[in-house]
């Protein structure tokens, strides 16, 4: 058991019952407005009323915000697709919430050990304070694995060397990272920079004028490409640039090797070493 599944099922714990907290209050004010007269008549009992507000509850912030509850948002903790983009397909999220309704929520009360539905090989289930969460294949669900992009096997140049981001100008100078070592990289092949340590693979918290969740990296077919921000629709603060040129959040741009990538007071390089 890694010790950021570990962080992340305790995290999420802490969550679900921050949102059963509020089921709770939901339910204690239906109670008190309908009385127990109306409660009678329509043959609702406490627990099935219950019941039924934690399942709409569950369907509003699974299916309609994304897996965005109100305990998840205070905890920092989110979820997205593998394949890229920021939001599930609307199959993807009517799967997560039938698999945590038919369980009643009891597969999230292990500590030590999240669901299965939070380990999805298609998810991305993270967290600003613990990292990314590993995946569990279909045949292997009492192991844990990290899944490896389609492409990690072939992060090297044409001679063979691995591909390292490293800092040559600014607080953290020397500071340097193969993408294949990086943590988020190996989940859904995206390189992350930023002063934010939970959330950049590289993080640049000495420099101020970096972002907390700043730029992404993604290598493909033979070719680095950088976007700006946390994501699409999250530029960073203070841009970031290549040759000189900012670039933005919405499209990845190629990088090339050696080229200057130019964000807050630091300058850095992805090289073949």
């Amino acid at each position: 058991m890694s010790y950021q599944e570990k962080s992340l099922a305790k995290l999420s714990l802490a969550a679900m019952f921050l949102d059963l907290l509020i089921c709770v209050s939901v339910w204690q004010s239906l109670r008190a407005t309908a009385g127990d007269i109306v409660l009678q008549s329509v043959a609702l009992t406490g627990i099935v009323l219950f019941l039924a507000v934690c399942a709409l509850y569950v369907f509003l912030f699974e299916v309609l915000f994304n897996g965005r509850s109100i305990g998840r948002v205070c905890l920092g903790l989110s979820v997205a697709p593998c394949g890229g983009g920021e939001r599930l397909s609307f199959g993807q999220r009517i799967r997560r919430f039938l698999a945590i309704v038919s369980g009643f929520g009891l597969r999230s009360l292990n500590p030590n050990r999240l669901p299965s539905h939070n380990c999805s090989e298609w998810i991305i289930f993270r967290s600003d304070l613990a990292g990314v969460a590993p995946t569990r294949s279909k045949s292997t669900q009492s192991k844990v694995s990290v899944r490896a992009p389609e492409k990690s096997a072939s992060v090297t140049t044409s001679t063979g060397g691995r591909l390292v981001v490293r800092v040559v100008a600014g607080p953290h100078m020397g500071t340097a990272l193969r993408l294949t070592d990086a943590s988020t990289f190996a989940v859904d092949g995206v390189f992350r920079i930023g002063r934010l340590a939970g959330w950049g693979d590289l993080a640049l918290s000495l420099d101020n004028k970096v972002s907390q969740r700043h730029c992404r990296l993604k290598y493909k077919s033979g070719q680095v490409y950088v976007a700006d921000g946390a994501n699409s629709t999250s530029p960073s603060s203070n841009g970031t640039y290549v040759a000189g040129q900012r670039i933005g959040a919405r499209e990845f741009v190629p990088l090339s090797l050696g080229k200057e990538l130019h964000l807050g007071d630091s300058r850095l390089v992805v090289n073949a070493e």
